[in-house]
C-alpha cells in the first residue's frame, strides 16, 4: 500500500496554501482525497502526480 499524505504535505508539494487545498476539494478541482473516517483527509502520491500531469497538460 502506497503511503498517505496529509494536506499540509500536499500543499507543500503543489505550493499552495491549505486553504486553497480545502477549496479545490470542496469544488472538486483537486486532487481526490480519501477520507479516513468523518474528518481525516490523506492523498496518495500517485493522485497528486496525476494532479499535477493533468493541469500541465490543460495548461498548454
Amino acid at each position: 500500500m502506497e503511503n498517505l499524505l496529509d494536506k499540509k504535505e500536499v500543499a507543500g508539494m503543489l505550493r499552495i496554501s491549505i486553504k486553497t487545498l480545502d477549496n479545490y476539494i470542496t469544488k472538486g478541482i483537486g486532487p481526490k482525497p480519501i477520507y479516513i473516517g468523518p474528518t481525516l483527509v490523506r492523498f496518495t502520491r500517485t493522485e497528486i502526480e496525476s494532479f499535477i500531469q493533468k493541469s500541465m497538460e490543460e495548461g498548454k
